[in-house]
């Protein structure tokens, strides 16, 4: 007989990690593996079960082979019971038991608190939640973690020579119908033709000294992926001062789909006070130039990796796998010196001391039942 220990602390130690911390996360996305995202649903506002799947389908690896192509994407809702001990892959992953038992949440079913699983399933209704089997399939999922806003990236890392639009594509970006001297989300008329002053600004979409290191796909077929093939007057946005900090923040941000009906785009704010300012549904300013709209897509994008990806236990800082090996050598040498299972102080109390002492409890039932 089987005999299952609980996985509740490895489970809220996904929900204590610096990132879920930071946004106060109460919403985490799994895949059949690990978590891929968290956010609080209050403070982004109301996202659909169809939106959600169209920003992680967009920032996935793209299909390898043909027959991916007819695969797609489903939410359903998940409760993280006990894992089967026979299925783990590490000390400290936390894998939800699959097949899922909640329900699958569809087109405008909202994404609320709680747990939802990712998987695939393919074009006869079978789903594909078996990442040993479908690894390739899951692997498009593996750089899913938390990133920096632009405005927290290290600038001395590249320097400031360069960082600045010249005067020459500042004036040919101001030819661009969308940046006619308004604030494309506002409307306001405070842009003056020079792109400076207290209360304007025109600047980057996307800044060209980050292009190297974004982490999604580069799947905008109309952009040069490089620094020089950014610097472009195509890559900039006029802006009223206080939309472009948030802007540079990650925390403002406009959707855009290729859907003709989703045309205009949508404000999209992940600040809660942002929230408060009555920003518009959609941009006051059109936007129908496509290269500028290619990088709205790119920032709407890595917005989506600063505030929705990211997240799982093994990236965290202070819970790694390196750590869990760490606490493991030191748990050997402590029961061959005191012939105790436990230490009882330190680091060993609380959620990553439990989680360890839980993982070790079960594999010390799978080794009884294989004797």
């Amino acid at each position: 007989m089987t005999s299952l220990v609980s996985t509740k602390a490895r489970i809220d130690l996904t929900r204590k990690t610096q990132v879920a911390v930071q946004r106060n996360a109460n919403v985490f996305i799994w895949l059949p593996s690990h978590c891929i995202g968290c956010f609080n649903d209050a403070e982004i506002g109301p996202v659909t079960a169809k939106t959600l799947l169209r920003w992680i389908s967009s920032s996935t690896r793209p299909p390898l082979r043909s027959e991916e192509t007819a695969l797609k994407l489903v939410i359903q809702c998940v409760d993280l019971k006990p894992n089967n001990v026979n299925i783990r892959e590490g000390p400290i992953r936390c894998r939800p038991i699959l097949p899922s038992n909640g329900r699958e949440l569809v087109d405008d079913d909202e994404v609320k608190e709680g747990d939802c699983v990712i998987f695939f399933r393919d074009a006869s209704g079978n789903n594909l939640q078996s990442t040993n089997e479908h690894s390739d399939l899951y692997d498009r999922f593996w750089y899913f973690r938390s990133e920096p806003s632009f405005a927290d990236k290290d600038m001395t890392l590249v320097g400031s020579e360069g960082t600045l639009p010249d005067g020459d594509i500042i004036r040919n970006a101001l030819k661009l119908s969308h940046n006619q001297a308004r604030c494309v989300v506002t409307g306001n008329q405070d842009i003056n033709a020079q792109g400076g002053g207290q209360n304007e600004h025109i600047n980057w979409i996307y800044p060209p000294i980050w292009v190297g290191g974004h982490v999604g796909p580069q799947s905008e077929k109309l952009l040069d992926w490089t620094q020089q093939g950014f610097r472009n007057e195509h890559n900039l946005i006029a802006l009223c001062d206080e939309m472009y900090r948030d802007f540079q923040k990650n925390t403002l941000a406009i959707d855009l789909d290729n859907d003709p009906e989703f045309r205009g785009g949508k404000i999209r704010t992940f600040s809660p006070a942002l929230g408060n300012r009555g920003l518009p549904e959609s941009p006051r300013v059109p936007i129908e130039d496509e290269m500028t709209r290619g990088f709205l897509r790119v920032h709407f994008q890595h917005c989506l990796f600063v505030n929705i990806f990211g997240g799982d236990v093994q990236y965290d800082a202070e819970w790694n796998d390196n750590q869990v090996e760490l606490m493991k050598t030191e748990l050997a040498r402590f029961r061959a010196s005191t012939g105790k299972e436990f230490p009882e102080s330190g680091k060993w109390i609380g959620a990553l001391g439990d989680a360890i002492k839980e993982w070790e409890l079960e594999w010390s039932l799978v080794e009884d039942e294989s004797e």
